[in-house]
């Protein structure tokens, strides 16, 4: 049996015996259209089951009900949490993500501006790009954009119209800080990712801002690459760098992963150190819980919530014929003390912890 061939707009018009724009403007919601004929061309929408296309409907200038989401991978439970905090606030507007992972820096920037030109969606949601981008001159009028985890104030680029939802990195590295000066932590070590991303490098310029406020500590940085057991390599470079001297108080790690690769390589260099040495870390990922390991919580799910809403209400000033403000919104992360590593031989090796809960990069 033969599948019937779709009805189209026009189709629809006229059985409804109506005209091509009300009937679109019955799929849009407009308030320009009587309750009565309101009615009877829905009636017509759901007896033939009609569904608009989305691409199509973009091509003439009216919303397709489609969000972009563009991430630089997907390997993460940041990212993963994001993006279904969008999709909640979505649902809400009888939207649909079209979700992109870009490959490189230059394949985030094509997408992003390719995006924005183009008809397929009403806005897009760049989560934690590349800073590197912000570095070329854009036009982005066409469509609003909101960052995600990542804030850029560019007015000679052409950045300056985009809106942003960030955490306040700063303020939480300052409490953990002072959380572990109060321990009588002196000598520091923070064990960063590759600071090519907004949150990376505002974490650790904050960092050495502090150390440098206090005249008495020292503060280094030492770099963890993007692979299994994060801060694991890392470390032992550095005790092999050092040969067992100055040992510091504390590791001060970009994020949950790198901080449990700190930890193992604590346990395998320096055992009867591991009980002294403080380590902390940032997302509080389910595993933080288990190891006992003090950390910030990122309000991952609340990010993609805020920068949907942030999008949403920029589509929706411009179908008014409004002009689109840029907003900027920040969130707050709640310092967690725990009891250090309670749970932690149970747990090493650690590889399977990280390999289930992988972090933001």
């Amino acid at each position: 049996m033969r599948k019937e061939k779709p009805l189209t707009l026009r189709e629809v018009a006229r059985i409804a015996g109506t005209s091509k724009s009300t009937v679109s403007r019955v799929l849009t919601n407009h308030p320009s259209v009587s309750p009565d004929i309101r009615a009877h061309v829905e009636a017509v929408i759901r007896k033939h089951q009609y569904r608009p296309n989305m691409f199509a409907r973009g091509l003439t200038g009216a919303r397709t009900g489609l969000i972009a989401v563009l991430s630089p991978w997907i390997e993460s439970g940041f990212y993963a949490s994001v993006i279904r905090g969008i999709d909640l606030v979505a649902t809400r507007f009888d939207g649909h993500l079209m979700t992109t992972f870009a490959h490189s820096d230059d394949d985030y920037f094509n997408i992003l501006t390719d995006y924005v030109n183009g008809h397929q969606v009403d806005g897009v949601i760049a989560i934690a790009p590349p800073m590197s981008i912000f570095e070329r001159k854009v036009l982005l009028e066409e469509k609003p954009v909101v960052l995600c985890s990542s804030r850029v104030e560019d007015n000679d680029r052409g950045w300056a119209a985009v809106s942003s939802v960030t955490v306040d990195n700063a303020a939480a590295i300052r409490e953990v800080m002072e959380y572990l000066y109060r321990k009588n932590c002196r000598n520091m070590i923070y064990v960063a990712a590759n600071n090519d991303v907004y949150d990376a490098r505002v974490r650790e310029e904050t960092f050495h801002e502090y150390v440098a406020s206090k005249p008495e500590m020292k503060g280094k940085t030492i770099r963890s690459k993007i692979y299994d057991n994060w801060g694991y390599y890392a470390t032992l470079e550095y005790f092999e760098d050092n040969a067992g001297k100055n040992v510091p108080d504390a590791f001060v790690c970009f994020n949950d992963a790198t901080a449990f690769g700190v930890i193992e390589a604590l346990h395998e260099k320096m055992p009867d150190e591991l009980a002294r040495i403080y380590v902390t870390g940032c997302d509080d990922e389910a595993a933080a819980n288990i190891v006992g390991l003090t950390t910030l919580c990122m309000p991952m799910e609340r990010l993609g919530k805020e920068a949907a809403n942030c999008l949403y209400e920029r589509i929706n000033d411009k179908t008014e014929g409004a002009v689109m403000h840029v907003r900027h919104r920040v969130l707050n992360m709640d310092l967690i003390v725990r009891d250090r590593y309670k749970t932690l031989a149970k747990y090493l090796p650690l590889n399977e912890l990280y390999n289930i809960h992988v972090p933001h990069a």
